[in-house]
């Protein structure tokens, strides 16, 4: 998960008999020994950690379970019914009916929807992936029946190599092998290494690097924003062909309008301050006609930006598109005050952050983003991606958080401006 949730109290959500699973997802040894006892698990494997949850507020909830039976990683898909006491299983999974958990049970890679996900984790059908052969593999993340991203190490333990398997694979490559390739870039990213497009996996270079928002000392976490900043900057300055292009409006029909269905059905309290949020968003949008159209990175958090200590790496660059620079600022701001949400001792400098990335940012060469603009952007982001986050994986305290991002999103929006003070702690109601 991008987020390091702990899964240590229910989520807080409205109809509780849909999924009555959610009160005991992070309770491991419970989903371990029902997976024992129906022999989907050796009796040796004592223990499992949840890795993540994907949940869709009235159609799904999936989570995943990891653990190792000696030096092979075991993944463990739980696929939990709706009305569980019926011992009716999720359709289209095809696999292992546990009825102590009311859940379909897959062991990794077998996927129904993802029928070649096997080929990922086979070491014997790799390409070069560097100067060393892969000997193992980890499990980084897996969105079942749509998309895996997995880990190489050599025998010496070091991660060599990331292998995707992810709809879009061979745009991607190629669009990352014209950005790695571009003689004006000077920031380290993931070089593209190859690309299967008949399985639809592609491999590019393992990165090193802390993340972002697991910098523990603030001096280092705001050296490695203000190092990211000025890579941003770099990368915004390089053009790229056949880029999508990503106006306000897209921004806002993709993230915004989707999400407040989601709120509508997992928080309906929530649903009339979403509908006002998104009335003052659309009343406000603004014109990328009146704004530079650069390359973003599109996927600009804080997990997708590593930090070596000199100089900042960037990863995830699957979403390459054409827009507003703003937005890439502000999907790190809008992360930013998510992260300080949950961790309250990073709250006042996740806040101070937010508000300088426009400075920082133009300090570095980007261009200057208007406060009206970048505000605009938090706002939509807010709810788009960081209320959709909290959703998507059924987060503990879901309801507190979320109505927490909402009134900030609201605030925002109508002060025109990113203001730490809009997001002190002590204006939180979690």
């Amino acid at each position: 998960m991008n987020v390091d949730w702990t899964y240590d109290t229910p989520p807080g959500i409205a109809d509780s008999a849909e999924f009555p699973q959610r009160d005991f997802l992070g309770d491991t040894g419970r989903i371990a020994a029902a997976l024992r006892d129906v022999g989907l698990l050796p009796q040796v494997l004592s223990s499992l950690a949840l890795a993540n949850v994907w949940y869709v507020p009235g159609r799904s909830l999936c989570a995943i379970y990891e653990g190792r039976d000696g030096p092979r990683p075991v993944l463990a898909a739980v696929h939990f019914a709706r009305w569980p006491a019926s011992g009716v299983a999720p359709a289209g999974h095809g696999g292992t009916w546990v009825p102590a958990l009311g859940a379909d049970v897959l062991l990794f890679p077998h996927d129904a929807n993802l029928p070649d996900l096997g080929r990922l984790v086979d070491l014997d059908v790799l390409p070069p992936l560097g100067d060393a052969p892969a000997v193992s593999w980890t499990v980084l993340s897996y969105l079942p029946g749509a998309r895996c991203t997995v880990a190489y190490a050599e025998a010496s333990q070091r991660m060599i190599a990331v292998g995707k398997m992810q709809k879009g694979a061979p745009a991607t490559y190629r669009q990352m092998q014209q950005l790695w390739l571009s003689p004006a870039r000077d920031f380290a990213m993931a070089e593209p290494l190859a690309v299967d497009p008949a399985h639809g996996i592609r491999w590019e270079r393992f990165v090193p690097g802390e993340r972002v928002d697991r910098i523990a000392d603030d001096a280092r976490r705001s050296a490695a924003t203000e190092a990211a900043m000025t890579a941003l900057a770099r990368l915004h300055g390089l053009p790229l062909d056949g880029l999508p292009l990503r106006s306000a409006r897209v921004v806002f029909e993709r993230a915004a309008r989707k999400v407040a269905k989601r709120v509508r059905a997992a928080l309906p309290t929530l649903d009339a301050s979403t509908v006002a949020l998104c009335d003052e968003l659309v009343g406000r949008l603004p014109s990328l006609d009146d704004r530079p159209a650069v390359t973003l990175h599109g996927d600009f958090h804080t997990a997708n930006v590593l930090f070596d200590g000199r100089t900042p790496g960037f990863i995830d660059l699957d979403e390459l598109a054409l827009g507003d620079p703003a937005y890439d600022l502000a999907l790190f701001a809008s992360r930013l005050l998510l992260v300080g949400l949950v961790n309250p001792d990073r709250a006042r400098q996740a806040a101070g952050l937010a508000q300088d990335l426009p400075a920082l940012y133009e300090n570095a060469g980007g261009h200057s983003i208007p406060d009206d603009v970048f505000a605009w952007y938090v706002a939509t982001l807010l709810l788009g991606r960081q209320v959709k986050t909290c959703i998507r994986h059924c987060v503990p305290r879901l309801d507190g958080l979320c109505a927490t991002l909402l009134a900030w999103a609201h605030e925002t929006v109508r002060a025109g401006r990113v203001d730490a003070t809009l997001y002190s702690p002590g204006a939180s109601p979690v």
